[in-house]
């Protein structure tokens, strides 16, 4: 039985705010009730399920996470060793067009066959064009006479290789590096 419209106000709302309250009040009465819930809506949720689920996802995301950090630092650790000691490093700086580019050389110590590992840090290099690519070289008296590795960059204009180099510092007395490109002539980009 639906309550009387009468009974449900208290008098104090007259005129045209009345009448409106009236239409609705008639209007859910004559509506049919709601069809009957199905399915999961049906079932009230278990109290506690969401808070348990939350924290399976917490744990699962801190431990994805977790993961993510372990493997930046073990790459980290890998990709910066040189698996060589160094004797001593020096620099580079750019020249003509690679007036912007620096460069860090770690030499390494002699092997008993006489060569000497290297790591070279390259900064503010172009990547040349297909084809192209840079050398390292030891030079004396201002010419190359020693190879030591060529190399590229990429997008970033840098790069990390490692390199060797024969023979004994004390036959050389500095490094460039210079391009090497089909149809252009070389160029010096870097220096001591």
């Amino acid at each position: 039985m639906s309550p009387n419209f009468d009974d449900l106000i208290d008098g104090s709302d007259s005129g045209d705010a009345l009448e409106g309250l009236r239409r609705v009040h008639d209007l859910l009465v004559s509506a049919s009730p709601p069809p009957p819930l199905s399915g999961r809506v049906a079932r009230p949720p278990r109290i506690g399920a969401p808070a348990r689920r939350r924290r399976i996802v917490a744990t699962a995301s801190l431990a994805a996470a977790a993961s993510v950090v372990v493997g930046v630092l073990a790459g980290y650790t890998i990709g910066h060793r040189t698996g060589f000691d160094t004797a001593y490093a020096l620099t580079m700086h750019g020249v003509g067009a690679g007036r912007d580019a620096t460069a860090l050389i770690d030499v390494g110590t002699q092997d008993p066959a006489g060569n000497r590992p290297l790591e070279m840090t390259v900064r503010g290099l172009p990547p040349l064009a297909k084809g192209g690519w840079y050398e390292l070289y030891l030079t004396y008296k201002g010419k190359t006479v020693l190879p030591c590795g060529t190399f590229q960059t990429g997008a970033a204009s840098s790069a990390q290789v490692i390199m060797n180099m024969p023979g004994t510092l004390s036959e050389h007395t500095g490094w460039i590096v210079t391009t090497r490109q089909p149809g252009k002539p070389r160029r010096v980009f870097l220096t001591t």
